[in-house]
């Protein structure tokens, strides 16, 4: 009788630990987003969503509205132009973060990249 509740134990754990490393995870936060200025600048960038890099090429305005972006980069087809960058990332614990910036003539572009519930984010450097 011992050994067959000992087993039951066991077989209770496997089946705990089993359902959490295949049990499907939350989507990870909704990311939001914009670039803008001049219409027609062209950009080229990719992001990263669901661990699958996505390449994306465009003219601003441009705006992008998924749920789990990691990391993103967008460059200026022409590093004389300018464009201004907003990005918006909130999940469902209530982290909600936002960044802007403009990106000047000779700079190439920005990057990101969600972390911790937040944004981080920066200007490529020439």
């Amino acid at each position: 009788m011992k050994k067959l509740i000992i087993v039951i134990g066991l077989v209770i754990i496997l089946l705990v630990i089993g359902v959490a490393l295949f049990w499907p995870r939350a989507a990870m936060g909704t990311t939001t987003i914009k670039l803008s200025g001049v219409a027609g600048t062209s950009f080229t960038g990719d992001y990263v969503r669901d661990r699958q890099r996505v390449v994306v090429s465009g003219v601003i305005p441009w705006s992008l509205h998924s749920a789990g972006i990691s990391e993103f980069e967008f460059r200026k087809a022409n590093p004389e132009d300018s464009f201004a960058f907003v990005a918006h990332y909130d999940d469902a614990s209530g982290a909600h973060a936002e960044q802007s910036r403009e990106v000047p003539s000779g700079v190439p572009g920005v990057r990101g990249k969600i972390q911790d519930h937040g944004l981080i984010t920066g200007n490529l450097q020439p």
